[in-house]
């Protein structure tokens, strides 16, 4: 999965495509753990308005 985040970031043009990939399979991981471990419901939706709130922002190169 993270290779395939990093790759993505690539090829968009996005900078610390490494550091991005880390981050959204923190968002990845956390969103199944927390779906599964706390039933938190809507993990999905919150963990891909947080990945969008940061891709927003996110320098490009």
């Amino acid at each position: 999965m993270r290779s395939e985040f990093k790759a993505q970031a690539e090829l968009a043009g996005l900078a610390d495509a490494d550091e991005l990939a880390d981050r959204l399979l923190l968002l990845h991981e956390g969103a199944l753990v927390s779906y599964r471990v706390a039933a938190m419901d809507d993990a999905t939706e919150v963990a891909s308005r947080a990945a969008a709130d940061m891709l927003a922002t996110w320098p490009r190169i």
